[in-house]
């Protein structure tokens, strides 16, 4: 049959292209000749099925389901960073138009950045703190994207200007890896197939480690911690669509060489 289609045996002709339809054609004629002479003719026929949205559909559910799970237990791993102090570090939260200036100590940060998903926590272990007016010492709270917990007690963010206060320990969320990721690794897997997912993945993150360890030993960890995971995957893309099936087959023979 015509270049990737599939051909099952059975059932009535069904044909989408007119190389299949003279294919099918020729086929039934043939048989009808031999069946005027007297010869007991058996005539297969023939589906017509096109793979291509099979092939998409696999390769994109494939590459979601795997990001998707590291990205899960990524979290569940590594999805919250916590900060003691030996004294008691300042705390602010200041509102800045639609977005509000958390600082602990000397470092200042965007409340929105700790809220990726919509549903993480920030844990504050308060020496003391005064939300509206209203002054705690020594109390746990709990703060959400929109909300501050205290005991029974909850304020909106949205009703206040600021908090402030001392803190010991604080429990901030992060994120290993984007949802952003996983679309692309979808993406990737749909037009490059499933077996290209396996391969991206695993050598992108070689890459990121190879670029990990460098930044180590130039001093400058930090600039690695700000490249994002997608141009690693691009890149493991780019080398399984030039070479990536050799380079398979050259790593399988040889960790499995095969036996003289």
């Amino acid at each position: 049959g015509p270049s990737g289609t599939t051909w099952w045996p059975g059932g009535p002709a069904k044909v989408d292209s007119p190389v299949a339809a003279d294919q099918v054609s020729a086929d039934q004629g043939s048989a009808a000749a031999d069946g005027s002479k007297g010869a007991a003719v058996s005539t297969p026929t023939y589906v017509l099925g096109n793979t291509a949205s099979q092939h998409w559909s696999l390769g994109a559910a494939v590459g979601y389901s795997a990001l998707w799970l590291v990205v899960q237990f990524g979290k569940l791993a590594f999805g919250k960073k916590r900060l003691t102090y030996p004294t008691p570090q300042p705390l602010s939260w200041i509102r800045r138009d639609e977005e509000a200036d958390f600082t602990v100590g000397d470092e200042s940060m965007l409340w929105s950045e700790f809220f990726y998903r919509g549903n993480e926590q920030i844990l504050l272990n308060c020496s003391t703190i005064t939300i509206d007016g209203q002054s705690f010492e020594n109390v746990p709270v709990r703060c959400t994207s929109d909300w501050i917990h205290l005991d029974t007690q909850k304020w909106e963010l949205n009703q206040l200007t600021e908090f402030h206060g001392t803190v010991t320990a604080v429990t901030l969320p992060r994120e290993a890896m984007g949802l952003g990721d996983v679309k692309f690794i979808a993406c990737i897997g749909a037009f490059l197939g499933w077996q290209a997912v396996a391969f991206t993945i695993m050598s992108a993150s070689v890459f990121g480690s190879v670029i990990g360890l460098l930044t180590l030993l130039i001093g400058r960890r930090e600039w690695s911690t700000r490249i994002p995971f997608g141009p690693y995957l691009a890149l493991g893309a780019l080398l399984w669509l030039f070479s990536g099936p050799e380079l398979v087959h050259w790593y399988w023979q040889l960790t499995f060489p095969p036996i003289q």
